[in-house]
């Protein structure tokens, strides 16, 4: 996955892209701003790819369950 070295979270905390449960507004907050670096990531898209299959976390500025939404519609 050579697009990571470029991914615009690269070195920023883990736990933004993976809330505990349940979540917190702490972690709402962090999602946020998880969400919004991701929206200007260059490689957003090699990242969305490679989180698909992915339960948890934001991948590629997707939720699970927005990961999941795509996945069905895509079947």
């Amino acid at each position: 996955m050579t697009w990571l070295k470029r991914a615009a979270c690269r070195g920023l905390p883990a736990h933004w892209w993976y809330p505990p449960s349940p979540i917190t507004t702490e972690a709402t907050v962090n999602l946020r701003k998880a969400k919004q670096l991701c929206a200007g990531c260059e490689v957003r898209v090699e990242c969305l790819e490679a989180g698909m299959t992915e339960e948890y976390g934001v991948w590629g500025g997707l939720s699970p369950k927005h990961r999941r939404k795509l996945r069905k519609e895509a079947s």
